[in-house]
């Protein structure tokens, strides 16, 4: 790969973050606490986008000229995925039907927080995803298009019209007919390869 394949486009913008309530100790007075100790779901249910866009326009309405940039929702992907489908964050469920519920339940919300904050503050507004470099071995064509057809792409056709997205990428998938492979020999982190070249990897190569 040559330095001119390996640069980044004009305007793309680096960025990091953190969460409070991942890195730090005893955050008792926020909304995933409460989740985490109770029962039930919320993100599958269609009032939660019409509520989500009150939040949105009261807060953009407050900071106004000082919101220079937002992003409505941060990895909707992994919450859908891991709370309806694989079971792993709140509320544990394990239906396909349910993610795909939740996967519309974020889809509105965001289109309406997107309309709620340019009508409060003006400002450009896009989403944050988590995508990896997924690759297809060995006859996995159809196992990889399934897996990106709950996991992505409804996120990605949501956000065609939206002034930037964020991408989060970690490290590579593999997936052969079956479904996703175990990760090669490498350096395990968090159960993942990591795997620098994964930063190459463009949301046009997909």
């Amino acid at each position: 790969m040559t330095a001119a394949e390996r640069a980044f486009p004009d305007g793309f913008v680096w960025g990091t973050a953190t969460a409070a309530h991942q890195v730090e100790g005893g955050n008792w007075n926020n909304d995933w606490w409460a989740w985490e100790h109770n029962p039930g779901s919320g993100c599958a249910e269609p009032a939660t986008a019409d509520r989500f866009a009150r939040f949105c326009a009261r807060a953009a309405g407050h900071l106004g000229d000082a919101m220079q940039r937002a992003c409505t929702l941060n990895e909707p992907n992994v919450v859908a995925t891991a709370g309806y489908l694989d079971g792993r964050f709140p509320p544990g469920e394990r239906h396909g039907d349910r993610r795909r519920r939740a996967n519309e339940v974020f889809v509105d919300a965001h289109a309406k927080a997107t309309t709620a904050i340019k009508e409060a503050a003006g400002a450009p507004v896009g989403l944050t995803l988590a995508m990896s470099d997924d690759q297809a071995v060995d006859g996995g064509e159809a196992a990889l298009a399934g897996h990106r057809g709950g996991w992505e792409d409804p996120y990605l056709e949501a956000a065609r019209g939206d002034d930037f997205i964020g991408v989060q990428t970690y490290t590579r998938h593999r997936f052969g007919p079956e479904g996703m492979l175990d990760p090669e020999p490498a350096v395990p982190w968090l159960g993942q390869v990591a795997r620098a070249n994964a930063l190459t990897w463009r949301p046009a190569d997909a």
